[in-house]
């Protein structure tokens, strides 16, 4: 693990870039969870909509875990 240490300005920039881009990440997450848990957009939208989402959501998840752990590391 690479540790590298950063002036107080950079590393509070980086900190507010990771919440904004956290916050951001959760509301896709909270977006697709809604349309994928909406029964009537599953029974309208074609299946391989319905799978891509499933695999968008599947990365924006980890995503989000990594964009975490780097802000945990600060």
């Amino acid at each position: 693990q690479l540790t590298l240490e950063a002036p107080a300005g950079q590393t509070e920039a980086l900190r507010k870039r990771l919440e904004k881009e956290i916050e951001s990440l959760e509301k896709v997450i909270a977006n697709t969870r809604r349309q994928l848990g909406d029964e009537k957009f599953l029974g309208k939208a074609p299946a391989h909509i319905i799978d891509g989402m499933k695999a968008k959501l599947a990365e924006y998840e980890i995503s989000l875990a990594k964009q975490q752990e780097s802000l945990r590391a600060l």
